[in-house]
């Protein structure tokens, strides 16, 4: 049996804020718990400032599973 314990989630937003509301909509619409997002202010030398926001979701950790009976 495969079960998904993690998952990470990167994208690009123009601003912060988007970056903020994207990330308060995954943690509201989240199956598992987030467990680490991180926003990342970058600069672009023509197009200018930037930000990378990535998200990790943890449905699952390996140990619960086992104790749980899923895995044989």
């Amino acid at each position: 049996m495969i079960r998904q314990l993690q998952t990470t989630t990167k994208f690009y937003a123009h601003t912060r804020d988007e970056a903020e509301e994207e990330i308060t909509k995954m943690i509201n619409e989240s199956e598992g718990t987030v467990v680490k997002q991180n926003i990342v202010s970058k600069n672009h030398k023509d197009f200018g400032d930037y930000y990378e926001a990535q998200v990790t979701e943890e449905f699952a950790r390996s140990k619960e599973i086992v104790e749980a009976g899923f895995l044989a």
